[in-house]
Parts: C-alpha cells; sequence; structure tokens
C-alpha cells in the first residue's frame, strides 16, 4: 500500500499545471502565510529567493499546500477503488517478481551470456550492490589479503568470480591460462579491456586504457623501443648498483639484530630504479624520499574512493602527487629535447619512432609519441616497475626463507655462474 501511495504521489506531484496563465519558476518564491488557506507567492526580484515549481493564477488552482491532504485521503481512495483482493494480488505478484529477480536487482550485471554454454564461475557476490571488499588488508598478510582469502574458502579454483560496485570480474591462476587470455585481447571473442581513463589517474593516452588494436599495437612498438635489449644492457650497471645497495642494507641489518622489513628495502631498491633508469631523473638525497611518497600517494588513489565516485578527485592527495610526478616527467622532457638523448627508458620514448609508420606502410611518415602519450605511459611503467616488481622481490624473499632447500640451491647455482 505504501508503495502504491508513493507512486500515485510521485504522479500528482509531477503532473503539469492546468492551462491557463503561468509564471515561470524563476520568478517565483512560495511565502508562506499563518492562514493555510491563504499562500500567496511572490517575484523572485522582491526577496531574492528562487523556487523550483509552478502555480496557476487564480483561486481555482490546485496548490501545494493541498497535497499533504491529497497524501491522506490516497489510502480511502484506493480502498474505494481497489478491492482488498485485488491489492493483496499485486502485492504478492510485487513480492514474487523481487523475488525472482532479486540477484539480478542486487547485484546487476550478474547474469550468463546467452552465446556461451560455459557456466558463470564460481565465486561470492559479497554485499548487495557493493560486492566484494577488494581493499580489505591485513597487518599480518598485507593487502592482497582478500584475494587469499577468497581463494581460499573457495578451494583455490583456478577460475573464480569477484563482483565490485556494479562490475564482475574474473580471477585467473596458472601462466600458461593468462598467457593464453591475454593473447586474445582483441580477438572478437577474447577478453574485452574494461579500463575506463577518468583522466584523474589514467587518462586516454596511456597503453592500458587503448582498446583499438591498432593504436594499442603502435603504442607498444613506441613504448617497446625504449626496452630493446641494447637498451636494457646499458642500465645494468645503474640496477647492479641499486641491487647491491639493497643486499648490503638486508643483510647489514639482519647481522645487528634488527627487524629487517623486505618490503621497505625492495620498495626503495624499485624507486631507485623507476627514477634513476626509468625516468632518468638527477634527483638530489632529500629529493629521493619525496619522490617515493609522491609515487606511494599516487597509487594509493587507485583505491580512493573519491576517485573510484569521481567525487572532485582533483582535489585529492593521490591526484596533487600524480601531478607533481607528471612535473617531473616533463622537465625531464624539455631536457632531453634540448640536449639530446641519454640512456633511460624516458629518453627512448622520446626518441622512438614507428619504422611501421601509419597503417603498417613503410613508405608513410615516421610517427613518435605524443607528449602526453610519452607522460602517461611513462607512469605506467612507474607503476609496473615499482610496486609490482617490489611486491614480487618481497614474496620471493618470503618464499626462499620458506624453504632453506631452494635458498641453497640458488646460492650453489650463482658460485656455478661466477666461477665460469
Amino acid at each position: 500500500m505504501k508503495l502504491t501511495q508513493a507512486l500515485l504521489v510521485t504522479v500528482v506531484a509531477l503532473l503539469p499545471c492546468p492551462s491557463s496563465a503561468f509564471i515561470p519558476s524563476s520568478k517565483l518564491v512560495h511565502n508562506p502565510h499563518p492562514f493555510p488557506s491563504s499562500r500567496t507567492f511572490t517575484t523572485a526580484q522582491e526577496s531574492g529567493v528562487v523556487t523550483s515549481s509552478c502555480v496557476k493564477q487564480g483561486s481555482s488552482s490546485t496548490s501545494l499546500a493541498m497535497i499533504p491532504s491529497i497524501i491522506q485521503s490516497i489510502p480511502s481512495t484506493l480502498s474505494s477503488v481497489i478491492s482488498p483482493v485485488i491489492q493483496r494480488l499485486l502485492l504478492v505478484t510485487a513480492a514474487v517478481a523481487m523475488a525472482l529477480n532479486a540477484r539480478r536487482i542486487l547485484w546487476p550485471n550478474i547474469k550468463p551470456d546467452p552465446n556461451v554454454s560455459e557456466p558463470l564461475p564460481t565465486g561470492k557476490l559479497g554485499c548487495p550492490l557493493f560486492g566484494n571488499q577488494v581493499f580489505i588488508g591485513s597487518k599480518n598478510f598485507g593487502t592482497g589479503y582478500f584475494w587469499h582469502r577468497m581463494s581460499k574458502a573457495l578451494g583455490n579454483p583456478r577460475v573464480w568470480m569477484v563482483y565490485f560496485m556494479g562490475r564482475p570480474g574474473a580471477v585467473m591462476s596458472g601462466g600458461e591460462r593468462i598467457k593464453r587470455l591475454l593473447n586474445s585481447e582483441f580477438e572478437n571473442d577474447g577478453v574485452l579491456n574494461s579500463v575506463r581513463p577518468n583522466g584523474v589517474m589514467l587518462d586516454v593516452n596511456s597503453m592500458l586504457a587503448e582498446s583499438d588494436r591498432k593504436t594499442h599495437s603502435y603504442l607498444r612498438r613506441l613504448v617497446g623501443a625504449a626496452l630493446t635489449p641494447a637498451a636494457v644492457t646499458a642500465v645494468v650497471p645503474t640496477l647492479q648498483a641499486s641491487a647491491e645497495k639493497a643486499v648490503e642494507k638486508l643483510v647489514t641489518e639482519s647481522a645487528s639484530g634488527k627487524e629487517v622489513k623486505s618490503e621497505e628495502i625492495c620498495t626503495e631498491y624499485t624507486m631507485d630504479v623507476a627514477w634513476k633508469s626509468i625516468l632518468g631523473l638527477n634527483l638530489a638525497e632529500e629529493e629521493v624520499k619525496t619522490f617515493q611518497e609522491k609515487v606511494d600517494g599516487w597509487v594509493a588513489g587507485f583505491a580512493n574512493l573519491r576517485i573510484v565516485f569521481n567525487v572532485y578527485p582533483k582535489s585529492t592527495s593521490a591526484y596533487k602527487c600524480k601531478m607533481w610526478l607528471v612535473k617531473k616527467i616533463e622537465e625531464k622532457i624539455d631536457y632531453l629535447e634540448q640536449n639530446g638523448p641519454d640512456e633511460s627508458t624516458l629518453s627512448g620514448m622520446v626518441f622512438a619512432t614507428d619504422d611501421e609508420g601509419e597503417e603498417g606502410k613503410t613508405s608513410s611518415p615516421k610517427k613518435k609519441l605524443t607528449r602526453e602519450q610519452i607522460v602517461e605511459n611513462s607512469l605506467l611503467l612507474m607503476l609496473a616497475g615499482s610496486e609490482t616488481s617490489a611486491s614480487t622481490l618481497t614474496n620471493a624473499l618470503l618464499c626462499l626463507g620458506l624453504h632453506p632447500d631452494k635458498w641453497d640451491k640458488l646460492v650453489q647455482e650463482q658460485r656455478l655462474m661466477q666461477a665460469k
């Protein structure tokens, strides 16, 4: 009954005023009078207040003051028009419809593809409308606790479903399986790129957000030109120096009896690689810590609810951190354009040209990455080369610590390589 009343009230409220003279809503304000039957309207110019409704001039019109009495009269009106049996039947029908469509209403977009015979993968949908709490972490386990806990609860399947903010997804494990999936990215029946750049954390110039096959291949060629074997060989001394510095810190802290925080040391190492090898920056000692804080702040923005829901995202600290990094990258681009290339990955992108030309035609003029494409894909390489690499190294150290025999085997292999 309450639902029906609400629908009727909505209809009444949306009904246009009857024909006759109208006063535009931008010209009216509502002046409550001590006597309900004497409500009047004055122009906005007189009071400085604007309403969002319109009324008909004349005593015979339906005023806003009558809506409460209309609402109060709805139950008796319904009872006189619709019999109790019909009312109960409508309620039962609505309840059955709700029960049959509860999954689709509470967890939108969850339905099998009629063109695919395979069932949806196993999984737990989590809270209605919101889905799984994918950002839940653990002090002892880390930020990936949700994925570990959920996979274990489902029996560690190779593929399982996750649901977050109205969007279903799949979690997959196994190197070969993932490789086959990624290779089908631009096939008609393959995986679709669901990344939607919002211009805050990523924009349309990022290779990660590109859904067109030709444009994606073009970006990969030019970004990849900065990561050739020759380019990687050139930065090996820098990588080795940073690695030796990290290992020395691990050994020194361990020998002194201090608690060794492997994640912090691995993150410092990958940050060294990011600003030295990827961007080729010349940071002072005091700027290195600031650089790491800005990268951490930017990466944290991917889980910032204000950015996820687009609530003034450009006023968040994550966006300000990104702008700090963008400024550093643009300053380096200006330096390279004035002084020529160096051994950094950023330099490779600045001076890379597309050997295949436009649409694969070698006779076409060679194209270069735009300034925006260079900036966004430099950030992408930093994201992949810092956070992901630091997590991988930390987990590798954990696994080697849990399996000393594998550590001994690794040490033996390294000594044999040095002896050759």
